[in-house]
């Protein structure tokens, strides 16, 4: 069956609306208390919130062993914050199962990798002071 010119333009557009992950970036926009990130988000960075239907923080080393990670639904409210530990109202902790342990309270001094299901990833550190640094993807952490 051969499809007609103005079908298979609409079927295509149709599959790669449903197929790509909307655009979502991630920075860190401050600190509610010590090694307890605030994480800005938006369809770009400082733009307009957005819905996330997956975030997760991992360690850069340990095989990106996940340390926190929730996910949403189709109703869940778009955000343009999200305070570590807090999870936002609508979405579910630990969804993910390569999340084995509780979420700590507060994050251990390290280097850490926040992702979001759309385009956003950032590289941060937490010092032994407690302070939360976004880094560079080439900068090396002990």
């Amino acid at each position: 069956m051969l499809l007609r010119p103005r079908r298979y333009a609409i079927l295509t557009l149709v599959a790669g609306t449903v197929a790509c992950p909307r655009p979502a970036e991630v920075w860190i926009v401050g600190q509610a208390g010590a090694s307890r990130p605030i994480f800005g988000i938006g369809s770009t960075r400082e733009g307009r919130p957005t819905y996330l239907s997956h975030f997760s923080v991992r360690r850069c080393s340990d095989q990106g062993t996940i340390v926190w990670h929730f996910s949403g639904s189709s109703d869940s409210p778009r955000l343009s914050r999200i305070e570590y530990p807090v999870l936002p109202p609508g979405y579910v902790r630990g969804s993910n199962r390569s999340q084995k342990d509780p979420t700590p309270s507060t994050l251990a001094p390290g280097c850490y990798i926040a992702i979001t299901d759309g385009s956003g990833a950032i590289k941060f550190e937490v010092a032994g002071d407690g302070m939360v640094r976004e880094r560079a993807w080439s900068d090396s952490l002990p």
